[in-house]
């Protein structure tokens, strides 16, 4: 960008990467968008000197840490949706293949037994007979 090799070392020495090459792209930014700059070794010199990059204020700053804490809560507590969710998953498969064992452990006459019982329990339940009256 037309800078001596010795006064870009010079740079180099004071300043970090980061400082250099966020200035170096504000100002090709700056060239990109049109700026009219005359002397753009002069001019990148000038962004090394007073630091052209925007400052962040304390407001900025706090505004983005509650952001992030709040994007940071709503990953955590959708993480506890999904756990909750993939728990309830797991104790209804477990549950339905415990159901399953024991219905072929009995024996054919004692699963006719139960069948019955179930269903003159069904049968005389109040909630089982409003269901039914309301459909």
């Amino acid at each position: 960008m037309g800078i001596r090799e010795k006064t870009a070392r010079e740079i180099l020495e004071k300043h970090d990467e980061d400082y250099i090459l966020a200035n170096i792209r504000i100002v090709e930014e700056d060239l990109s968008n049109g700026k009219d700059i005359r002397n753009i070794p002069a001019y990148l010199m000038k962004a090394f000197e007073v630091d052209f990059r925007p400052l962040e204020t304390e407001f900025d700053r706090l505004q983005k840490e509650k952001k992030v804490s709040k994007s940071l809560e709503y990953q955590q507590a959708e993480e506890a949706q999904q756990k909750r969710l993939d728990q309830q998953k797991d104790f209804e498969i477990q549950k339905a293949e415990a159901i399953e064992a024991v219905l072929k452990s009995l024996k054919s006459e004692d699963a006719l037994a139960l069948k019955e019982e179930f269903l003159i329990e069904i049968q005389n339940s109040l909630l089982f007979k409003k269901v039914l009256g309301s459909k």
